[in-house]
């Protein structure tokens, strides 16, 4: 498996390589942090790797779970603040 520092290729690939290693990590995050249900976990887990694509280009490949993570906080936050 290629560390963080190693993943290379076009930005679909380089997704496919984050969102397949940390989707559950994210989902799971939700449901202990935010004490949400599996469901609305997946949802949530879902609009942060869309944010998280968005900003691909930006992201420089280090420290992968702190930066999801940070996203991931944002989105739960978002979500109580909005009431969704």
């Amino acid at each position: 498996m290629m560390n963080e520092s190693e993943v290379r290729g076009d930005r679909g690939t380089r997704f496919r390589h984050y969102y397949q290693k940390f989707y559950w990590p994210i989902v799971r995050y939700f449901v202990s942090a935010f004490r949400v249900t599996q469901e609305d976990a997946e949802d949530l887990s879902q609009e942060v790797f869309i944010r998280f694509y968005e900003a691909i280009d930006d992201y420089r490949g280090d420290a992968a779970w702190p930066y999801l993570q940070k996203i991931a906080l944002r989105t739960g936050l978002n979500n109580i603040r909005y009431g969704r």
